[in-house]
């Protein structure tokens, strides 16, 4: 079985923090260390739900996002993006995460339990749409 989250960060141990707490939920995830390497793999992996960082070297996280999309995944993929991204602001990552395709935002530092319940609500409208 495929694991269901695939996180993507250029920051190992950001990638690690956030593998490690959704292990510890019980979710199974894949991390990779940059957007060319999310694309390369995403085919393999087939995730429901991707972490993306924002602001990446070479290919960003808003790149990524657009590529998962334009692959029309049935079921539909679920793009978080992450970001501590002080400059520019939140606002306007959060902005261009949802231009390129993302459905939710989360600012670093975030909450685990806040996080481990979209995960779970994800997973749960996921189940329900069949």
């Amino acid at each position: 079985m495929n694991p269901s989250i695939l996180i993507v960060d250029d920051d190992a141990d950001a990638r690690e923090v956030l593998r490690l707490r959704l292990s510890h939920a019980g979710f199974e995830a894949v991390t990779v260390g940059g957007g060319q390497e999310a694309i390369e793999r995403y085919g393999e992996i087939k995730p429901r739900i991707v972490f993306l960082d924002a602001s990446m070297p070479g290919v960003s996280g808003f790149e990524v996002s657009r590529y998962i999309k334009d692959q029309d995944a049935d079921p539909p993929v679920t793009i978080v993006f992450v970001s501590g991204a002080s400059s520019p602001t939140p606002d306007y990552v959060e902005r261009c995460a949802k231009v390129s395709g993302g459905d939710h935002f989360i600012s670093k530092p975030y909450d685990a339990a806040s996080l481990v319940d979209l995960v779970r609500r994800i997973e749960d409208a996921a189940a329900v749409a069949g």
